[in-house]
């Protein structure tokens, strides 16, 4: 009700403006005040009477209730098979972005310190790099050898950098 004496009174305001500046107007004023504000008394009603009416839960909510309280039913080992699969997805797309990453920044420190391209002196690159480094860096391979690319962790990854930083 607040909401309506203030629409009403800055309405009230806005006409008798209107009115004081243009006093030709007045009718057309006034019969646009009248229906503003017969307006705002009709949406302030009914918004008063929705608030009020009585609201029935869905089916859903209902069903989701009832199967949550059975005993000896687990609800959220669905999320948690979602998780892992949403953590498995996200390693098998990272893990070639994050290799492919190290590769070239490899690749980079080798060429501009060490005068060595990666790809044409994989031996060299191997002594320089040393044998973890270059597990990570080495060029595609397929097959057998490509199920033995474990997943890298976070401290693996650390460890590369800090190599690849010193070479």
């Amino acid at each position: 009700m607040t909401w309506l004496a203030r629409e009403v009174s800055l309405l009230t305001a806005a006409a008798g403006f209107v009115a004081a500046v243009r006093p030709g107007w007045w009718p057309v004023v006034t019969a646009v005040w009248l229906v503003a504000v017969s307006v705002l008394v009709v949406v302030t009603a009914l918004a008063e009477m929705l608030d009020r009416w009585p609201q029935e839960p869905s089916p859903a909510v209902d069903e989701r209730r009832s199967a949550q309280r059975l005993p000896g039913r687990t609800t959220h080992l669905r999320e948690i098979e979602h998780a892992n699969d949403f953590l498995l997805a996200v390693e098998y797309q990272l893990q070639p972005f994050l290799r492919q990453r190290l590769r070239e920044i490899a690749a980079d420190r080798l060429l501009v310190g060490h005068n060595v391209d990666l790809d044409r002196q994989p031996e060299r690159s191997r002594r320089l790099l040393g044998a973890e480094v270059w597990q990570l860096v080495r060029p595609a391979i397929g097959g057998d050898e490509a199920a033995g690319w474990k997943a890298m962790s976070v401290q693996r990854l650390q460890q590369a950098i800090q190599a690849l930083e010193v070479v």
